[in-house]
């Protein structure tokens, strides 16, 4: 998925005629992933159902046995139709989100670690080829000899943007990553890549290729993590086939650390509840404006034309959507604007409807594209503005409570404030928690916001008063 860092997670809010997001306290924390890594200097193989009595396919929702508490690299190929599989507790169903979903004929490579809490089992949804190499343990406690996963501050891009096309394996030599100490016992990478056909990779040293097929992807985008041992020799990626490929350092693993519990993200424990996605509020930050070319063109949207907003820097690993007020800004004519992931097709449907010349903002949740992305599309010719309000994070963030809708404040009627206009420039301060069905200690609130009788044109900002 998406790279990048978390913008500031303290307390924010975002405008929408039809919708707000409003934090009341800080945000919540991510939840940290407990163990500790110990890589092998060689890679054993446990598992390939290619060997099996005639080659036989995994079946569809066979149940195969993997070791536990263990740094697996899992490649699953040939299947023979769409599908999906996981990795779960041995004896009860997979729950939550797939670790890997395939097309027929596809292969699909993850680095995964298995801990769920008893026998860990693969299955899948439809018959399927799979390869299992054990490449380390994890332990769920600190190990005299385990390895702490450290943070970069900001991803480090460490090949470019670059389009290869090799025949046969192909090496990229990898330099040092800038804040990745020498003493490091391995670093860690996200890879992705655009494939054209079949595309294989894996970092290993430049003398050969790696054993073991880290990364595979087939006629799409495909992402996962990858680490590369350092062991006394300088790393090489190696490739096989075409794509648009990237590589960026995320962190590295050593010994020591402020953090002994932590893990490389994607390399998650599995089988365990996850919860629903949750809301993070972010302090509200414009990432498009078509007026001034932030985040696009510096020049209205044409009618029927698409653009595309990359929003890496904003999300982290673990965002679903994102929440902004999204304003269609002097349109030339009546029409209406969608917001879509930009890996799919613009849905037949519209998330706001704007008459010429009037501005009209409203509140968009978006599920993210593949490359952490959302595209924008308009029916008439207008300037587009959005400021990013807040995300949905995997295992994080603030669940959503609903409550019956209840007005906390009304200026014409003294409701919640003086029975007075708020004049230009003026601050109104209004309590939300433990009013209108707000718990003392939320951490959000969803307001419906309505400007009525403005005197001139102009705008509203709402935001946490601290």
């Amino acid at each position: 998925m998406s790279l990048g860092s978390m913008i500031g997670v303290t307390i924010a809010a975002a405008i929408g005629v039809a919708g707000l997001v409003l934090p009341v306290d800080a945000g919540a924390g991510v939840a940290a992933t407990s163990g500790r890594i110990t890589l092998r200097t060689s890679p054993i193989q446990v598992v390939d159902t290619r060997v099996r009595p005639g080659g036989a396919r995994l079946a569809a929702n066979e149940p195969l046995t993997l070791p536990t508490d263990a740094v697996l690299v899992i490649m699953a190929f040939a299947a023979t139709a769409e599908g999906s599989a996981s990795v779960h507790r041995c004896g009860q169903p997979p729950s939550g989100d797939p670790d890997m979903q395939f097309e027929a004929g596809e292969s699909v490579t993850r680095q995964l670690i298995t801990d769920t809490g008893g026998p860990a089992c693969f299955t899948s949804t439809t018959p399927i080829h799979v390869v299992v190499t054990n490449t380390g343990s994890a332990s769920p406690t600190p190990v005299i000899d385990g390895l702490q996963y450290q943070s970069l501050a900001e991803p480090v891009d460490a090949i470019g943007h670059s389009s290869y096309l090799a025949a046969q394996w192909f090496l990229i030599p990898l330099a040092g990553i800038p804040g990745v100490p020498l003493s490091s016992a391995a670093t860690v990478y996200r890879i992705e890549a655009n494939a054209v056909g079949a595309f294989t990779a894996g970092i290993a040293g430049c003398d050969q290729p790696p054993s073991v097929s880290q990364f595979t992807a087939s006629d799409h985008v495909e992402s996962s993590v990858v680490y590369a041992p350092s062991n006394g020799f300088s790393p090489c990626l190696w490739i096989l086939g075409q794509a648009d490929v990237q590589l960026y350092a995320l962190g590295w693993l050593e010994s020591g650390g402020p953090d002994p519990t932590a893990l490389p993200p994607e390399m998650h424990t599995t089988g365990t509840f996850l919860s629903p996605p949750g809301l993070r509020p972010t302090q509200p930050t414009r990432v498009l404006d078509t007026r001034t070319g932030v985040g696009g063109p510096r020049r209205p949207l044409a009618a029927g034309a698409a653009v595309r907003l990359d929003l890496a820097a904003y999300v982290t690993d673990s965002t679903t959507s994102v929440v902004m007020n999204v304003t269609a800004a002097n349109p030339a004519a009546g029409g209406y604007v969608t917001v879509y992931p930009c890996d799919v097709d613009p849905p037949n449907a519209s998330n706001l409807n704007f008459t010429a010349g009037r501005d009209v903002p409203n509140l968009v949740v978006v599920q993210l594209g593949i490359n952490a992305d959302v595209c924008f599309t308009s029916s008439a010719p207008t300037d587009l503005i959005a400021d990013l309000a807040g995300t949905f994070e995997l295992g994080a963030g603030l669940l959503s409570e609903p409550v019956t809708p209840r007005r906390i404040l009304d200026t014409r009627l003294g409701g919640g404030a003086p029975a007075t206009p708020v004049g230009g420039q003026q601050v109104l301060k209004l309590q939300v928690s433990g009013r209108g069905g707000v718990p003392m200690g939320a951490g959000a609130a969803t307001l419906n916001v309505t400007v009525t009788g403005p005197t001139d044109a102009g705008y509203v900002t709402v935001y946490p008063c601290d």
